[in-house]
């Protein structure tokens, strides 16, 4: 920056006279004076907008929002497949579709568990009748506990579907083990009735009989035991709640015959169910036809069972007799004769005995 100038007392004058400035002189002992630097001139405050808001200090920069799982893949589309479980239940796939529901494996997230899905039909929920009826048949099944019985777990409704949520069985059914052997040997069929009778007289000293005993409902498992499913349509032996008789629950080649007419039912016609599985496990088909009216099903007797010793073939065919006065009284009995009867035939080695 220049020195100042210094004005003269000679040099001052009033208005439109000239000014000359002098420099003045630095005595000899005086310091230089240390020139000032500017670093330029202060920026002057920013004013904010009309209407606009004050200038905030700048934050910290927000961390990025943590990543979202894909959505999952929702089932295939098909007739009849829900596609409401977001919440608890995830459908992994279908296991199977029959005339009472469609069976879902599924994931339980709120347990971490696998477990099984049976969609009951949707016209269930339009019938009040049917659905009390259920829910009645759904709390008994949901008592039984037993080692070859399939465990029921809940039974829920959402949005007018009605499911039951059942133990997961990982395993074949009969039914695909039969389509691919078409007939199984003595001692296998005789350890299958032992099973099957041990659980059925379980339910039935509870008071509950099963009405839809079938191969697809007999699961083998991966580690060779047997478990009978679908006790979810179990009903009280003597039950006072009535069915529509025009309607016809269970399956036709293993329905005892008071249960096509729509008579009470008792521990008897499970004892039926079973002998008419046995008698298809043996002979390679079912004691009756599948197809034909009711009529025609009544009226046909089975045939002997040419596979196996007489008296093994007498002990099936009395449990799938017409009448229930006819047939063993229990599946207990039923498996005790079958025994014996292949035991003193000497149909049975000693390693194989059940």
């Amino acid at each position: 920056m220049p020195l100042p100038h210094r004005q003269t007392a000679g040099q001052q004058g009033g208005p439109g006279r000239a000014i000359k400035l002098v420099p003045r002189k630095r005595a000899p002992d005086e310091p230089p004076k240390q020139d000032i630097k500017l670093s330029g001139p202060r920026p002057l405050r920013q004013q904010p907008q009309k209407g606009a808001p004050f200038l905030k200090k700048p934050q910290a920069p927000k961390a990025p929002p943590p990543l979202r799982s894909k959505p999952e893949a929702p089932m295939p589309k098909e007739v009849g497949t829900p596609t409401f479980f977001g919440t608890r239940y995830k459908l992994i796939e279908r296991l199977n579709k029959g005339g009472t529901g469609t069976v879902y494996k599924a994931e339980d997230r709120m347990l971490d568990l696998t477990v099984a899905i049976k969609f009951l039909p949707e016209r269930l929920t339009h019938d009040r009748a049917a659905l009390t009826r259920f829910k009645h048949e759904a709390g008994i099944a949901l008592q039984l506990s037993h080692e070859n019985i399939v465990k029921l777990h809940n039974l829920e409704i959402d949005r007018n579907r009605v499911f039951l949520i059942m133990e997961f069985v990982e395993g074949r059914d009969f039914r695909k083990i039969l389509n691919s052997m078409k007939s199984l040997p003595l001692v296998p069929v005789i350890q299958t009735v032992r099973a099957c009778a041990k659980a059925l007289d379980y339910a039935h000293e509870c008071g509950v009989v099963h009405r839809d005993l079938k191969p697809e409902n007999l699961m083998l498992t991966t580690d060779s035991r047997l478990k009978i499913i679908d006790f979810g349509t179990a009903r009280r032996i003597h039950s006072n709640l009535v069915t529509d008789r025009r309607v016809i629950e269970g399956s036709p080649p293993y329905m005892s015959p008071e249960q096509m007419r729509g008579y009470p039912l008792d521990r008897r016609t499970d004892v039926y169910s079973l002998g008419a599985i046995a008698y298809e496990m043996l002979a390679g088909d079912t004691p009756v036809p599948f197809d034909g009216d009711l009529q025609t099903i009544l009226a046909h007797e089975p045939l002997p069972i040419t596979s196996v010793p007489k008296r093994v073939s007498e002990v099936i065919c009395k449990a799938i007799a017409k009448e229930r006065d006819q047939r063993w009284c229990s599946a207990g009995e039923f498996h005790n004769e079958l025994l014996r009867a292949a035991e003193e035939a000497g149909a049975l080695p000693k390693a194989a005995k059940p």
